[in-house]
């Protein structure tokens, strides 16, 4: 397979949005678009790349509220998607301030997402004892009824919300039940260290 990108970090995180693609998270032309245009080894590329694609995708949607709904709908997934990617490598100064702006971004665009979907998500907070843990129901009807539920975290690179592209929209096409969380350690869980003041 040909490289994405010359840079072996950046091919692989390319793979990773492009897995989104099956289940609404991202689409393939835009990635591969933009994929050759981000400089190897320059995160600053990375960055403005993906975040001028996620607003891209976002400004020709929002707008349109008589729009259709389902295309609408999964092009806010994507720009989610592509606001997410923009941060990855954000984090080698946990100061900058474009990391909240890009969560900010990416929270607004999918929270309007799964509010358009058949059954809309829904987010939840389960009590953690000193902390809320940040959760995410998804139910494949609106029929009440006991069904077996998937419970599903990432990793500590990832978001829950990914997750619905990885794993949630093939479990509830199967009548399952899907919560995704974070955990400590995650992008939307308090850490201890959110409340120290450093130098």
């Amino acid at each position: 397979m040909q490289a994405l990108n010359a840079d072996d970090t950046f091919h692989f995180e390319l793979l990773r949005v492009l897995g989104t693609s099956r289940d609404r998270g991202a689409d393939i032309g835009e990635v591969l678009d933009i994929a050759q245009r981000i400089i190897p080894g320059d995160f600053e590329s990375w960055y403005e790349q993906f975040n001028e694609l996620a607003g891209h995708v976002r400004a020709g949607v929002e707008p349109q509220s008589d729009g259709h709904r389902v295309s609408i709908r999964n092009a806010l997934f994507r720009a989610a998607t592509y606001y997410r990617a923009a941060d990855f490598f954000l984090h080698g100064n946990p100061r900058d301030p474009r990391i909240r702006e890009t969560w900010k971004n990416a929270t607004a665009c999918f929270d309007h997402a799964i509010s358009l979907l058949d059954v809309p998500g829904q987010r939840i907070p389960i009590d953690g004892g000193t902390f809320q843990i940040p959760a995410i129901l998804y139910c494949p009807s609106e029929e009440v009824r006991p069904r077996p539920t998937l419970l599903v975290f990432n990793g500590f690179d990832g978001s829950q919300e990914e997750m619905l592209h990885q794993v949630g929209f093939a479990a509830l096409e199967r009548g399952f039940n899907v919560l995704t969380f974070d955990g400590p350690g995650q992008p939307t869980v308090p850490s201890r260290t959110d409340t120290l003041e450093c130098p």
